[in-house]
């Protein structure tokens, strides 16, 4: 019965730890998005920025934005930038900024799904609205969006006519919003908002920055343990001795070699006694 509920627990462990293995190595996962009913287009260019503020409904880390656009003959830099929002705005620096050449852009007014990648990922929180602000270093790319029957809820359509220092959006009516995927992943570990002090909120950004190398040093040999003592309960008779000397004689060398260790590094010390009492000798 006993070694029943131990392989029942160990199988259990191993799920969680593919579990985790998969949610890692898998790729990007689109969150926000609208993609529907494009019927316009708005010129982006020179001091002339534009933006689509949105609400993840999951916390997560953005890496890149997929946005319907098409260039007309002028080729140069669009770069996209993710800020923070106030009064349903944008607001401040950017949190991440990306930028790709427009030259394979498409020319037909119908406009092709781009992918800009940002410098770095960045932790959005669920309910929590930002801005996905796209400028351009020429004057002929064009952002498709829906004007006339747009169901997203999550933000609008914003925009700026001085390089983005100040920012317009539409009262109420009518609802414009441009056409963007948002993609990214789940970090292992978050942390609240409104983190009590800043050394937590310091810690918890560690752990949101490297908790996918924490879970491979901890992590993967775990998984090699649970697999070992899998082998040992479900194991045949005249198999299972076998892995039970194999795992055994591994914690006998490690506790040999320990061993060894000290009694040189005991020995070592009582040279350098004798030394030094020699040399301080009157």
């Amino acid at each position: 019965m006993k070694n029943k509920i131990q392989l029942f627990i160990l199988i259990v462990g191993l799920i969680l730890f593919l579990f985790v293995g998969i949610q890692m190595a898998s790729a990007s996962t689109l969150y926000e998005k609208y993609t529907e009913n494009d019927d316009d287009m708005v010129n982006i260019g020179g001091v002339y920025y534009r933006g689509q503020t949105f609400t993840p409904s999951i916390t997560h880390r953005i890496e890149s934005v997929r946005v319907l656009v098409y260039r007309e003959t002028i080729s140069g830099t669009l770069t996209l930038h993710i800020r923070n929002t106030a009064d349903e705005k944008p607001v401040g620096n950017d949190l991440a900024s990306g930028s790709v050449n427009t030259e394979n852009f498409t020319t037909s007014t119908s406009g092709n799904w781009e992918t800009i990648g940002l410098d770095k990922s960045v932790l959005l929180r669920a309910g929590t609205q930002y801005a996905i602000i796209l400028s351009f270093d020429g004057s002929n790319t064009k952002w498709r969006q829906d004007t006339s029957t747009s169901t997203y809820e999550g933000g609008s359509y914003v925009w700026s006519n001085n390089s983005g220092v100040n920012w317009n959006k539409y009262p109420e009516s009518p609802i414009i919003d441009c056409l963007f995927e948002e993609w990214g992943y789940r970090p292992l570990i978050t942390t609240p908002e409104n983190a009590i002090a800043s050394t937590t909120a310091y810690i918890g950004d560690l752990f949101e920055t490297f908790g996918n190398f924490i879970w491979l040093i901890i992590g993967v040999p775990l998984g090699f343990w649970i697999l070992i003592e899998i082998l040992v309960l479900t194991a045949p008779k005249k198999d299972k001795k076998l892995v039970k000397v194999m795992r055994d004689s591994h914690i006998k060398r490690t506790k040999r070699e320990l061993r060894s260790w000290l009694k040189a590094d005991r020995e070592n010390d009582k040279r350098e006694m004798k030394r030094w009492e020699k040399a301080n000798r009157y």
